[in-house]
């Protein structure tokens, strides 16, 4: 059985979606570039400086102070 017509068709198909998803990812990359080049708030806590925390699914939780933040809600430098 002669499949290579079908292997070299699934091979460009295969490096079409590649060259997409590449191109796709690269501008991702670049607006949460932007975006974090101009964001003043904790990523972890949200900005909130507190965030839910829970030891387990059994574990009610509670509001922790951010480790990150310091419990500012603000990015701090060097931290980025």
């Amino acid at each position: 059985m002669n499949l290579v017509a079908e292997i070299r068709k699934t091979e460009g198909l295969k490096a079409k979606l590649k060259r997409e998803f590449d191109n796709e990812l690269a501008a991702l990359n670049t607006a949460l570039a932007a975006f974090r080049k101009h964001n003043t708030a904790c990523e972890r806590c949200a900005g909130k400086g507190k965030y839910f925390h829970r030891a387990c699914a059994e574990d009610d939780g509670y509001e922790k102070t951010c480790d990150d933040c310091k419990g500012t809600g603000k990015l701090r430098k060097g931290a980025e």
